[in-house]
This record gives structure tokens, sequence and C-alpha cells, in this order.
């Protein structure tokens, strides 16, 4: 018991890793919970621009354009003058200019290209759709002029046409289905976990390594197996209390999510992956004695596997190569289980067994390494 208390007040220096990154989780947690609403698109609507026109050419058609766009947008005037335009569209005055020049209807009707003058900012996307609407309703008005209608009839018959609406279905895969806010929060955990087991249970056991706290321990009553037994549980309560705290948010702040069969499932998973960092913490304890060298191993660690293995970054954005270099990470298989908890249906899948069990080899094959290495560094 003397070296798991030990164990409990070294930590006490190294808390302060605990709280900064605990801190900076949960601020990236409640972002992403204000983000990740609704976002389904139930209705499609033109954007109302800040127009003015010049109409010299003083026709049914310049005329019947130029009350289409009044039902469409809002009329602005200025003077007439490429200053004015300037300055308008600098100001934000106006976001479109548009220029009737004379003999306009004319160059339409026999076939002519569009001699229209315009002036707006070319990174506006809204003046684009003005310009698409313009077009639209200068083609739809020579054709049905070009099929023998007089102009009022074929200004009619444009106006009818263009008033026509069309239902939209906005097919947009990212909402095929609800994702809970808890996935996002779960989402990060490899990354997390790695961060402040590493920068806190590596430290503390870089400290009974050190020669001199062992020369003093082989002289107390303790015996060997006693004393790794004692380190090993205070290592193992430490990263189960990290579980627990981050356990217990989750439940706070996400706890119809959590009060399921998915939150146990995201739970089992989370514990899993505390396994794996003890083990590394354990593992790279016995690789180095300096303390420096532990956030370096942090960061590359977590880091590295969290940008290869779709922690930060979702799977669909990162090439092919990247995925397959990420599967011989174990973060690659805690997202496996997250993204199948996102699709459980009631049973347990091949996708949850694998990265459950692939974790659990993980956390065994990394904690005998670290034993060997003990090993061969206690026999020179």
């Amino acid at each position: 018991m003397h070296v798991f208390k030990t164990f409990f007040k070294i930590s006490k220096k190294y808390l302060a890793s605990f709280f900064m990154y605990t801190g900076i989780f949960l601020a990236i947690a409640l972002t992403m919970m204000s983000q990740n609403k609704e976002t389904t698109v139930k209705e499609f609507k033109s954007t109302k621009l800040k127009i003015s026109v010049f109409d010299n050419d003083n026709t049914s058609l310049s005329k019947g354009l130029y009350k289409y766009l009044d039902s469409k947008h809002k009329m602005i005037k200025i003077d007439e003058n490429l200053d004015s335009y300037r300055d308008a569209l600098y100001s934000r005055t106006v976001d479109y200019v548009l220029i009737i020049p004379e003999g306009f209807e004319d160059s339409v009707n026999n076939g002519e290209r569009n001699s229209l003058e315009t002036y707006k900012s070319p990174a506006s996307v809204a003046s684009q759709f003005a310009d698409m609407q313009i077009n639209n309703f200068v083609s739809i008005y020579s054709a049905y002029k070009n099929s023998g209608l007089n102009d009022e009839d074929a200004y009619t018959k444009t106006i009818d046409t263009l008033s026509k609406e069309t239902d939209t279905t906005v097919n947009n895969k990212t909402n095929e289905k609800t994702i809970p806010d808890v996935h996002y929060f779960y989402n990060y955990i490899p990354y997390i976990f790695i961060s402040i087991i590493l920068m806190t249970v590596t430290p503390i056991l870089m400290v009974f390594n050190k020669t001199e706290v062992k020369k003093r321990n082989l002289c107390s009553c303790n015996t060997a197996v006693s004393y790794n037994i004692s380190l090993a549980l205070g290592a193992l309560a430490f990263s189960l209390a990290v579980f627990a705290i981050y356990a217990v948010t989750s439940v706070i702040l996400y706890k119809d999510s959590m009060l399921s069969v998915e939150g146990g499932l995201r739970l089992l998973n989370a514990f899993t992956y505390t396994l794996i960092s003890l083990s590394l913490s354990y593992l790279i304890a016995q690789l180095t004695n300096n303390e420096n060298l532990t956030s370096v191993f942090a960061n590359i660690i977590g880091l590295g596997s969290s940008f290869l293995c779709g922690v930060f970054v979702p799977r669909e954005y990162l090439g092919d190569s990247v995925v397959t270099i990420g599967k011989f990470f174990p973060a690659h298989w805690y997202i496996n289980v997250e993204e199948a908890i996102l699709d459980y249906s009631g049973t347990m899948s091949n996708k949850l067994i694998t990265g459950y069990g692939v974790q659990l080899l993980y956390a065994i094959a990394i904690f005998v390494l670290g034993v060997v290495t003990y090993r061969l560094k206690k026999a020179k």
C-alpha cells in the first residue's frame, strides 16, 4: 500500500496536464454539440439582390425584363456613369448593375449575341445567379417570339414559364442518418486518453524506475512481487479514474444517448482503449528515463494515429494508402467500433467484435513488450 499511496502523491505533480487536456476536450465537445444541428434543406429560395437597371432600349423586351427583375429583386436608383457604378458596388449600395443598350430587342430578334452590359462583383455567386435569370428570360422570350407570337403574348408566356415551380429533393448523404452528439465526444477519446495517460502515468513510472528509488525499495520490507503489484495497481487505478471521469461527463452531457445499449458499447470501447493507453505508458517508461521525451511520444502517437485513423478527419476524406497505414494503429480499430455503434441494430456485428478483440490484443501485446523490455534491462 505504501507504493500505491506514493504513486498518487507523485501524480499530483502532473494533474495540470490532465486539466489542460480535459478543458480543451470539453470545449471541443461543447462546440460540436452546438454545431451538430439538423441542417436539412426544406426549400430553395433565390437571393434578393440590390439591382440598378438602365433601360436605353425602351422596348417590350427591355420593359418586360425590367418588370421581371423588379419582381425578383430590389431596384436601386443610382447615377448612370461608370464612377457611380463602381462607387455603388464598392459601398455595397448595389450588388448588380444592368445596362440595356439601344437596339437590344432588335439584336435578340435577329439572333445576335447578347449585348447586355453588366457590372458586378466577380466573387458574388448571387450575382452569377442574376446572370442566369436574365439569360433565361431573354432565351425563353426569343423562343416564343420566333414561334410567331406577338410581343405581348411572348412576354406573357415567358413570365408564365419562368413562374413555374419545380419540386426539388435535396439528397445530402450526410443527413441520411442523424449522428448523435455523443459520437463526436467519443470519437476524440483515442487522442485524449493517449495524451493524458502518457503525460501522467509514464513520468510517474519513470520516477519509480530510477536507480536510487529501486535500491531503496530493495532495502524495504516490500518484496519485489508486492512492489510491482502495487505499482501496477496504482497505474491502473489512475487510468481507470481518467476513464471514469470522462464516462461520467458523457453521461451528464448526453444522458439519453448514454443510458442505452449504444452507450454501454461506447463505454466498453473507451475502456479497451484505456488499457491500450496504459500499456503504452508502461512500455515507454521502460524504453527511456528521460521525462522530456514523454510529450514527444504522446504527440507522435496521439496526433499521428489520430490523423491516420479517422479521429480528426473522417475516413471518407483520407486516401486509400493512408487508411491502409492506419490499420496498424489501435485507434483504427477503436474508430471501427465507433462507426459500427452508429449502425447498431440490436445485435453484435462482426465489426464490433473484431474491433474490441483487436484492441485487447494490442493492449496485451504492448504490455508483454513492456515486460520483455523490463526483463532485458534488468538482466543488464
